[in-house]
């Protein structure tokens, strides 16, 4: 079996749940399932490959379509172990996309649905040594920004491309949603919080969005004279420029209005992404990087933005290798 060691205040558990103090309660499970989630698919799924998009195809991704990019990798040998690993959450998901075996035999070494799991014959020396230690092929990861714009990364038969500002918004988006559905926003308190003077249209569009704007981590207390004090803004957003942060996302949501069918909340849900998402041209560090990584592949629809924009796309290594003939 596995473990996973989750190291928390006890504050935020409650241990009253069960007679025999078998099982806890945290206070934010959601953000437990999630950043578990997340944590598993980067330990599970060392290298990050995802199926060939072409031009003009944004569809969801389906859960039964979305196993077949989910699997384990065994390096050591010259088979490679097709066992699943994680699955992730279905919930929210519409059937769409199915791959193709072509790209999963691409990806896999070749294992077709259904087919028995192959285990190298270096895991059979493994098992018989007790010594045997699996190498660490962490050093051999890596991240590579192209033009201050899109982050690439190496993956068993090619190469992963990953559009940062897309990736980002769909991160945004999810957790924006997530957290009015559930109630639970996480919301970073400002040191000092500041009195904002807004437009008469702008502050009629505060008052009617005031909800849904709390509930997506923002704490806003309305005042006379069209003015409000925020003293507090959803976690992913960089503190420092509130007034104009809040001010873009109503002009985005106005923007919206007439060319998007959606309800309110999804709106501003799309127009916070839109005006908070990474920008293209930011140098990211490593750790930023594998960070927009992780989450991204914590997403219930990884593969697009909000928009239905192509977040990742996958070059096979014939492809490139044909390039060059």
């Amino acid at each position: 079996f596995y473990a996973l060691f989750y190291k928390t205040e006890p504050a935020n558990i409650d241990v009253n749940v069960h007679p025999s103090k078998l099982e806890v309660k945290f206070e934010d499970e959601r953000a437990v399932s999630t950043l578990t989630r997340s944590i598993v698919k980067r330990a599970l799924n060392d290298r990050y490959n995802v199926p060939r998009v072409g031009p003009g195809e944004p569809q969801a991704i389906s859960h039964s379509g979305g196993e077949a990019f989910s699997r384990g990798f065994d390096f050591r040998g010259d088979q490679v172990s097709s066992g699943r690993t994680y699955g992730g959450s279905s919930a929210g998901r519409d059937s769409g996309f199915m791959p193709g075996t072509d790209i999963t035999d691409r990806i896999y070494g070749g294992s077709a649905p259904g087919s028995k799991t192959i285990v190298s014959t270096s895991r059979s020396a493994e098992n018989a040594d007790p010594n045997y230690r699996q190498p660490d092929f962490d050093k051999f990861r890596g991240f590579w920004q192209l033009h201050d714009q899109y982050v690439i990364s190496q993956t068993l038969s090619g190469l992963c491309v990953i559009d940062q500002h897309t990736a980002h918004k769909r991160i945004i988006y999810e957790k924006a949603m997530n957290a009015s559905q559930a109630g639970l926003p996480s919301t970073q308190q400002l040191l000092f919080p500041q009195s904002i003077d807004f437009s008469a249209s702008d502050f009629t569009l505060l008052r009617e969005l005031h909800p849904a704007f709390q509930k997506m981590g923002f704490n806003i207390q309305l005042l006379s004279g069209n003015s409000a004090i925020v003293s507090g803004v959803p976690a992913d957003i960089k503190m420092g420029n509130e007034k104009h942060v809040i001010e873009s996302i109503l002009q985005q949501f106005q923007n919206f209005s007439s060319a998007v069918r959606l309800g309110n909340t999804e709106k501003l849900a799309l127009a916070l992404a839109n005006k908070t998402a990474i920008p293209r041209g930011k140098r990211m560090a490593q750790e930023e990087m594998e960070i927009l990584i992780d989450q991204l592949f914590a997403c219930e629809q990884p593969y697009f933005d909000p928009m239905n924009k192509p977040t990742i796309i996958y070059i096979p290594l014939e492809e490139i290798k044909d390039r060059f003939r």
